[in-house]
């Protein structure tokens, strides 16, 4: 005989509960709750409550925020999840004892409400008591692609769509951790974690096609017009020490320079025949720009007619403000002219010179001012002003800057901390097409290697605690210049066919040799600190005899 449905004995006679209600009984496990006294759901998942005649009845609590209030207390988690496959923005609140769904979101879900039995009274954070008898059945909630079973009832809510209360939270025995702002949610085999979001909207930008549709639904829209802020304009008066030179920042030259004690003239090469070449062919836009821009130099008196045999062509380049700026083509004249030949600085001495600065201005001359201190920078400022001042000399306010941080320099940038890659440099790198040949793939392998991280390097703070750390390997040497524990350079450098059959120790021996070469200007006659990773290294002076190689090292 085959036993139907709970038993109150097992197989070995033993007496058993009912693994559903926890009683002993006999055959199926008859559903009853005990509030409302119906078949079918226990009282925990009673919707009816017993109330009085006329307008009283149960009360219950659901904590519901208000339109810009952001103050979320410690035991609410919300976020952004999928409702019948809307968008919809969650709290989880263990204040509330139901769960909710605003009435205006109620209508985008498609499931129809139900009536219960008796109304339901709610008291909301704000004092107000709204009333409800109505309850959205068997709306799917999808949590970490997990679907769920939620009833909700529609009242007026603020900030939220839904607030999830204890009723879900206890069937499914759900736990908030408050610390983590999480939802633990226990599965058969695991437990679904769901984080909350405070950053996440579901707000979106619609075609002008969609709105009517969206408007139709009851959908909340937001109309907002996006205005570029424009920066505050410098204004002269305002920027400390350059407020007292107004007159080496004009609007607009007053005139030609007065007469230098020195005459600049341009030598050309003996029996140089004089050049002329064909104007270029201009728009008519730009042939009426030509004609206004001379008249306003020669009303200027910075330039005046002239009959010379030399000639050059013009053209035009635009600025970023959308003006022209005219350019003279003297090609065929440099060619003709003999240079005076200024060596150009090397880059790791200009930004050895920037050691200890911290402030830095830039004047529309082609330099920078650095200093290590605002009063010094002050002074600098002075200094400088003053004899532009003297000698007649003016710059471009709107191109000027002054009392930096920061300053780019040279495809760097320079602060107090060091020097660091520019990040128009790396974005360059970024957006690089993709080479066609060997040429453009060494191009850009060397561009990449050196702007591969960006380099944190210190700026000199003198000529004393210099360390010097070196090791080789058999696939090249490595080197790097400390002071202070920070970083002055790197060096490194793939061995040389010849040089892969050097023992280790000649190999050791050579990195500390190379670690030292190319910074021997920061190094000569300062006492510094080499570490190597080859002990014999130490005892290399003591030694009587050692090889060519080693003497010539």
């Amino acid at each position: 005989m085959t036993n139907i449905g709970n038993q109150n004995t097992n197989e070995a006679g033993q007496n058993v509960k009912c693994n559903k209600c926890g009683m002993q009984h006999y055959g199926n496990y008859p559903i009853k709750c005990n509030k409302c006294g119906k078949i079918g759901h226990k009282a925990r998942e009673c919707w009816s409550k017993v109330v009085a005649t006329g307008k009283s009845g149960a009360r219950g609590q659901a904590y519901a925020l208000r339109d810009g209030d952001q103050n979320l207390g410690p035991n609410v988690v919300t976020g952004t999840f999928l409702l019948n496959n809307r968008y919809t923005r969650v709290l989880f609140d263990l204040g509330s004892n139901k769960s909710f769904v605003n009435v205006n979101f109620s209508h985008l879900i498609d499931i129809e409400p139900v009536i219960v039995d008796h109304s339901y009274e709610v008291k909301l954070t704000d004092g107000r008591v709204v009333s409800t008898n109505t309850i959205l059945r068997g709306c799917a909630l999808n949590l970490v692609n997990h679907l769920f079973e939620i009833n909700l009832m529609p009242i007026k809510l603020g900030t939220f769509d839904v607030i999830i209360g204890m009723d879900w939270l206890i069937l499914h025995d759900a736990v908030i951790v408050c610390g983590k702002k999480e939802v633990h949610v226990p599965l058969k085999k695991r437990t679904l974690v769901v984080k909350g979001n405070d950053c996440v909207s579901r707000l979106k930008v619609v075609s002008c096609m969609k709105v009517k549709k969206y408007v139709d639904r009851g959908s909340y829209l937001f109309v907002a017009q996006v205005v570029e802020k424009e920066p505050a304009e410098r204004r002269l008066e305002d920027v400390p020490v350059i407020c007292e030179f107004p007159d080496v920042f004009p609007e607009d030259l007053p005139g030609l320079p007065p007469p230098r004690k020195v005459e600049f003239e341009i030598e050309l090469f003996s029996g140089a025949a004089p050049m002329a070449r064909v104007p270029y062919r201009l728009a008519p836009s730009k042939m009426k720009e030509l004609a206004t821009q001379l008249q306003e130099l020669s009303d200027k008196g910075f330039i005046r007619p002239s009959s010379s045999p030399w000639g050059a062509s013009v053209l035009f380049v635009k600025k970023k403000d959308g003006s022209f700026h005219m350019c003279i083509d003297y090609h065929e004249l440099n060619k003709l002219t003999i240079k005076n030949r200024y060596p150009l600085p090397r880059i790791d001495d200009l930004f050895d010179q920037l050691q200890g600065s911290s402030v830095y201005s830039k004047i529309d001359l082609r330099s920078d001012i650095t200093s290590f201190n605002k009063e010094e920078h002050e002074e600098h400022l002075r200094i400088i002003l003053k004899l532009l001042q003297k000698e007649k000399l003016y710059a471009k306010f709107s191109k000027c800057e002054f009392w930096l941080d920061s300053v780019k320099f040279l495809g760097h940038v320079i602060n107090s901390q060091g020097v660091h890659v520019d990040p128009a440099k790396v974005e360059a790198i970024k957006s690089w097409t993709a080479p066609k040949s060997s040429t453009e793939v060494k191009q850009f392998l060397g561009l990449a290697a050196y702007y591969l991280s960006a380099p944190i390097l210190a700026l000199l703070e003198g000529s004393e605690d210099f360390v010097v750390y070196c090791d080789a390997s058999l696939k090249g040497y490595g080197g790097v210049l400390m002071e202070r524990e920070k970083v002055i350079a790197y060096t490194s450098q793939q061995l040389r066919n010849h040089e892969e059959d050097y023992m280790t120790h000649d190999l050791e021996l050579d990195a500390v040799v190379f670690a030292l070469r190319p910074r021997r200007h920061y190094l000569y006659g300062v006492k510094c600190t080499v570490f190597t990773d080859h002990k014999s290294l130490q005892y290399i002076l003591g030694q009587k005899k050692l090889n060519l190689r080693k003497e010539r090292e």
